[in-house]
């Protein structure tokens, strides 16, 4: 569960905070800490060029890009915010429940199997 949660949060466009956010939220699910933190690490500086884009264009596939009048009134950088947010959190919300429930399942099968595995070992 920790790992997920950590998964999560490090797919949500929250760079720069995603070390606390996870830890108070682990801390509160009472899932395993470290690894929570550890699952962040999937946005870092190496991936985050990659991840984000994608994440965008994931968003503006699923919401499209606002229309100007949704933007009247706002000028200059939080014009910008407004036309790039939505999209980019859009995608990153559908992304980081695809990637925590991916990471979770994979988990429970290779905590299943690595006993398994072991249990035919000693068998033979």
């Amino acid at each position: 569960k920790g790992l997920a949660l950590g998964l999560f949060i490090g797919c949500t466009p929250t760079m720069g905070v995603q070390i606390a956010l996870c830890g108070v939220a682990a801390f509160f699910l009472r899932v395993n800490i470290p690894i929570a933190l550890l699952g962040t690490l999937i946005s870092n500086p190496l991936t985050a060029p990659i991840l984000y884009p994608l994440e965008y264009r994931f968003g503006v596939w699923l919401v499209g890009i606002p229309e100007g009048s949704a933007m009247a009134g706002l000028s200059g950088a939080l014009a910008n915010f407004v036309r790039y947010a939505r999209p980019l959190w859009a995608g990153g919300f559908v992304t980081a429940a695809v990637v925590s429930a991916a990471g979770y399942f994979l988990v429970k099968i290779i905590a299943w199997l690595v006993p398994w595995l072991a249990s035919r070992k000693r068998a033979s």
